[in-house]
């Protein structure tokens, strides 16, 4: 079948060419009408081991299920991110990385500030809880302050 059929339009025209009702295919392969209504209306997509039933009861090969957006998710084909954020419905932008960035600088700064305050105090119990406190206000305080920042000069 073509690949930008969907699995929906594949139940739809088997079971139509096999004359078979949604309530007829449901009972076959043991679900509600509502799932092979779902399916049909791309509400839902079945699973793989449901998909190899459908293929069996249908007379088809399971590969006539499997379109271009069925493919990525069992590993054939890798989408960019474009398409990735596109269909998640989160969209990652400039923003959003810099503050990753930012926290992640602030942490790496923090634990070392911890790691330069133990080697410089000793390393008693003590000095390691303190200065342990110190390096996570440390990474606090820079991350809340890039936070801060990044979200006031936000233009999206």
């Amino acid at each position: 079948m073509n690949d930008d059929k969907n699995v929906g339009q594949v139940i739809h025209n088997k079971r139509k060419e096999l004359s078979l009702t949604q309530e007829d295919l449901a009972e076959k392969v043991h679900v509600t009408r509502q799932a092979v209504s779902n399916w049909e209306r791309n509400k839902t997509v079945p699973d793989d081991s449901m998909i190899a039933v459908l293929a069996e009861n249908l007379g088809t090969n399971i590969d006539n299920f499997v379109s271009k957006s069925n493919k990525k998710q069992s590993g054939e084909n890798i989408m960019s991110d474009k398409e990735n954020t596109e269909q998640s419905g989160y969209k990652v932008n400039k923003y959003d990385t810099a503050m990753g960035l930012f926290y992640a600088v602030a942490l790496f700064i923090g634990i070392l500030l911890a790691l330069i305050l133990m080697v410089v105090t000793g390393f008693t119990w003590e000095n390691i809880i303190i200065d342990s406190a110190i390096g996570l206000l440390t990474f606090l305080i820079l991350g809340l302050l890039c936070h801060a920042i990044i979200t006031l000069c936000r233009k999206d």
